[in-house]
């Protein structure tokens, strides 16, 4: 197939990438080694599955100049999908395909440091425009030719002409999870380890190096998997299982072959303990760059023995550094641990042009339906904490403000936005403000729970929801595990939010195999309030541990399509209340895919030993009280209230106060 989508350029499509001359490939390609025709080459021939694939090839007088890499996610593929970026877990709750973007036509790759869209860089830049733009262009008349979604993967903010060509084509943009940098300029490992800043994290990490080997764990690079292929796809295998994960799209042989094709150009990592094999590493080298494509764990067998960090950060900048690499590239998630350890993020962005309509659903919808059924009754309405679009969806404003007689806010921000947009706002002040102090002996409370007063407490709080309980705890007590082996005197409590929760948090509590846990339904914050450090989520709990003055851990998983979807709308930087309302990181956030043992046990650690940082912490929280408003806030709730009511001799219209999404 050929056309002229530029001047004096033809577009030409292939099936293979072994249809395009590699030199000519990894000439447009750069130092993108995902992109590699290698790399490209093994992955076609190893893939477990048949996936349709195309390259459209811009070429001028029979040479290379553009070209765009795509593949075909088709629906009942097994391997990781858009749909699983997207919907995760959802997509199995929901009739048919009801949220899919499937099939698609996908340009690029998951977790490459730049999408599939080459264009030679020795070319000016109006002849890079003009080629971007044909690129764009062909791969969208391919999309459409094809009655699919056309999706690109992986842009990063520095291809600037590729960003404003998709969103001039009508592809909408959202900001995915960044890829993380690190320039290997140093002459050896303890060079760069003594280059960081933070003294505590430079201690961690030579600390965990060291336990590492104490117990009894080694690294090594695997010149020749032969004979251990099998043993290293269980550790994936096993690796993918545990965080839930699409199935790996490779087989067993898949080793020997990257191996056997790339040479040098791949480094086999193996961890092991006791000399048997407990974690892997795939990294990919091209021009004096090495990406990290995969790091696995046996975590049944490794032990806690900070396996991952030793693969995945320590050995492959120590490797790197040898093997005169310039630079390190390692994918999402744990951006505290990797920004704190030298390495730079990269903002990346997926581009989505659906080829049909995508339902959306919202719990603000079915407010607005209530609201407006009460309007037609006569019952005028209320929102006492309301949509919280001042975090994110201010589309929201015209549809809500108009079927509201009035606002209660909770929070200064919130109850200007509504003000603006017209509404008859009160700002309240919080009712924390009041509610959250210490009534009782906390000695005695402890004592009452099961607790040691005398002894250093940790609180874990994993939610209020089940799907809370069940994403939370096994990473919460976890992560205490990994506490209580470092510091064996730590006791933890573990607060309930409703009594019904407790047979599961126990069940989980069991599993963990964590001992000396205080599990307690609340009667007041005497328990809390003894608490050096918080591991909790992310919620209205936030607020009470920020107005007691403790350092906690703020965490939060959630499914790939609230992920997606949250990024597109969201006005914040923060997941936390009070890092929201203070407008800086006071308490630690790990979000999403960062949120696991080892990153909670590191973050919490460093808020119980580094006392500096407790005192700033401390001191920053000081300030929430004021914000949340002077004392009063349900006295001057309820005096909003009062004032709409009619008048007792009326019976024309009767009161009402809907509690919106925020309460």
């Amino acid at each position: 197939m050929s056309c002229a989508p530029a001047a004096d350029c033809s577009l030409r499509i292939v099936r293979s990438i072994c249809d395009v001359d590699a030199a000519a490939w990894d000439r447009i390609a750069g130092e993108n080694p995902v992109l590699s025709h290698g790399w490209l080459r093994v992955t076609e021939q190893e893939w477990r599955e048949p996936v349709e694939r195309s390259y459209l090839l811009l070429e001028r007088a029979g040479r290379l100049q553009a070209a765009a890499a795509c593949y075909v996610d088709a629906q009942g593929a097994r391997a990781e999908s858009v749909d699983d970026l997207l919907f995760g877990r959802l997509r199995g709750r929901l009739p048919g395909n009801l949220l899919s973007v499937r099939p698609a036509l996908v340009c690029g790759f998951p977790w490459s440091l730049g999408s599939g869209c080459l264009v030679a860089s020795e070319l000016g830049d109006a002849e890079r425009s003009e080629l971007t733009g044909a690129l764009v262009r062909a791969v969208t008349d391919e999309a459409a030719r094809q009655a699919r979604t056309g999706v690109f993967l992986s842009v990063t903010a520095a291809e600037g002409l590729l960003r404003f060509r998709l969103l001039a084509s009508g592809y909408h943009e959202a900001r995915h999870e960044p890829i993380y940098v690190l320039n290997l300029d140093w002459p050896d490992f303890e060079a760069y380890r003594n280059s960081l800043d933070s003294r505590s994290v430079r201690k961690n990490i030579r600390w965990e190096i060291n336990k590492n080997r104490r117990c009894g764990g080694t690294i090594r690079a695997l010149a020749d998997p032969v004979g251990l292929e099998a043993r290293l796809h269980a550790i994936v295998d096993s690796h993918f299982r545990r965080f839930g994960w699409a199935a790996f799209p490779y087989g067993p042989r898949w080793f020997r072959a990257i191996k056997s094709a790339l040479g040098d150009d791949v480094v086999l990592s193996v961890a092991l303990q006791d000399e048997y094999p407990v974690g892997v590493t795939v990294s990919i080298r091209k021009n004096g760059t090495r990406q990290l494509a995969l790091v696995c764990v046996d975590h049944a067998r490794e032990g806690g023995n900070f396996t991952y960090f030793n693969l995945a950060y320590y050995w492959g900048v120590a490797d790197g550094i040898r093997a005169g690499d310039r630079r390190y590239i390692v994918g999402p998630g744990q951006h505290l641990s990797r920004t704190r350890r030298g390495y730079r993020p990269v903002d990346i962005y997926v581009y989505c042009r659906p080829n049909g309509a995508l339902k959306r659903f919202s719990i603000g919808l079915w407010l607005r339906l209530l609201a407006a059924w009460l309007r037609r009754k006569r019952i005028p309405v209320l929102f006492y904490f309301p949509p919280q679009v001042w975090l994110w969806g201010r589309w929201r404003l015209p549809l809500t403000v108009p079927l509201v007689r009035r606002v209660l806010s909770a929070f200064p921000a919130e109850a200007e936005l509504y003000r603006k947009a017209g509404a008859d706002t009160v700002w309240t002040g919080h009712p924390l403000r009041d509610s959250v102090r210490v009534s009782e002996d906390p000695n005695a409370a402890l004592r009452a729970v099961g607790l040691d007063p005398q002894r250093p407490l940790i609180a874990l709080m994993p939610g209020s929801r089940r799907n809370e309980i069940e994403t939370l705890c096994p990473p919460l007590l976890g992560a205490a595990r990994l506490l209580q082996a470092r510091r064996p005197e730590l006791q933890f409590a573990l607060p309930l939010a409703s009594e019904p929760l407790r047979a599961e948090i126990e069940r989980h509590i069991a599993q963990s195999g964590l001992r000396d846990v205080g599990v307690y339904r609340p009667t007041s914050y005497a328990v809390l309030s003894r608490a050096e450090v918080v591991l909790q989520c992310s919620g209205t709990a936030t607020l009470e541990t920020a107005l007691l003055g403790i350092p906690s851990v703020i965490a939060y998983r959630c499914i790939p399509l609230e992920y997606f979807v949250a990024r597109l709308i969201m006005r914040v930087r923060f997941i936390g209340m009070p890092n929201i309302l203070l407008g800086e990181m006071v308490q630690p956030e790990l979000f999403h895919r960062h949120v696991d043992a080892e990153h909670l046990a590191r973050e919490a650690w460093s808020l119980l030993t580094d006392r500096i940082r407790r005192e700033r912490i401390k001191s920053r929280l000081s300030a929430l009280p004021e914000l949340l408003g002077p004392p009063g806030a349900l006295q001057r709730a309820g005096a909003a209230v009062i004032e709409l009511l009619p008048p007792a001799e009326s019976t024309n219209e009767r009161p009402a106060a809907a509690v919106g999404e925020g309460a």
